[in-house]
């Protein structure tokens, strides 16, 4: 096999001899002109292939910063799921007695409360446990004030289905019935 190739550039070497010298130089410009588009086209596919590469190092580093802000939000999202939980989970409120404590601490009438039950998602073990109070006669800045009071005293209260009907007899006052729920752990509900 080396022999043939031997030959071959012997022949080539020996066909080169017998050419003049217009031709010669003209087989030497055309070589170069090969020479020069071949590399060329070495150039222009090693400069693509470095382009596409550029291009997926970039998409990578877009992925990898795109990975870490989701992971940091990730990381916060937890954080607050397990201050969620540590909150319900020492949610120990008497939702009757808190309220009914704090509406004698106000000098207001509870004409009516009552459990008004409670759902357990039992994924979570997370109780929502409600009681539905009825107020008469009392007055819009009382109401403010105790309202406002009953859901700071327990980040877990909130209020809920508030119906205000104003006195006939005193223009003044209303009656007033809605909802308090707080969230606790099944297991202490």
């Amino acid at each position: 096999m080396l022999e043939r190739i031997t030959n071959i550039f012997a022949k080539i070497g020996n066909t080169f001899e017998r050419l003049s010298d217009r031709e010669r130089k003209l087989v030497a410009l055309a070589g170069i002109a090969v020479l020069v588009f071949f590399t060329f086209l070495l150039i222009m596919a090693v400069n693509s292939s470095l382009n596409n590469l550029q291009e997926s190092t970039a998409t990578l580093k877009e992925n990898s910063v795109m990975v870490n802000t989701l992971r940091a939000r990730y990381d916060e999202a937890k954080k607050s799921v397990e201050s969620s939980q540590n909150l319900v989970a020492d949610n120990r409120a008497n939702l009757t007695a808190e309220v009914g404590s704090l509406a004698t601490q106000l000098a207001i009438e509870i004409t009516q409360i009552n459990q008004a039950g409670g759902k357990t998602d039992k994924k979570t073990g997370i109780l929502e446990e409600s009681v539905k109070v009825e107020i008469r006669r009392v007055e819009l800045p009382a109401l403010i004030n105790f309202l406002e009071q009953l859901e700071q005293k327990n980040s877990l209260f909130y209020v809920d289905d508030l119906i205000m009907r104003r006195r006939y007899d005193n223009k003044q006052q209303l009656d007033v019935s809605f909802k308090i729920t707080t969230v606790k752990l099944a297991s202490e509900g």
